[in-house]
């Protein structure tokens, strides 16, 4: 059974969330350095505990609603990786 729990800090604003496989964590999202003007996470981090796997993505600059041109990002696939998808 999968199942989500999301995580509010103080302030009643998400900080993260962990879901769940038969009652095990399996993923970990925390949103941390929260912005004071637009509260978006400065740092995110990602905890896959089965696979011994942590990521730290920081942000240095927050831009919305910019236009972002065809064929600006490209993600491959190494042939020898498997793809999973997130619960």
């Amino acid at each position: 059974e999968l199942q989500q729990e999301l995580i509010f800090n103080g302030q009643l604003q998400l900080s993260g969330c962990r879901y769940y496989s038969k009652d095990k964590v399996i993923l970990e999202v925390l949103y941390q350095e929260l912005d004071e003007i637009d509260l978006f996470p400065q740092t995110i981090r990602l905890d896959v505990a089965a696979e011994k796997t942590n990521v730290a993505i920081k942000f240095s600059e927050l831009l919305t609603n910019v236009e972002i041109p065809e064929g600006k990002f490209q993600l491959k696939k190494p042939d020898r990786i498997p793809v999973e998808a997130l619960p």
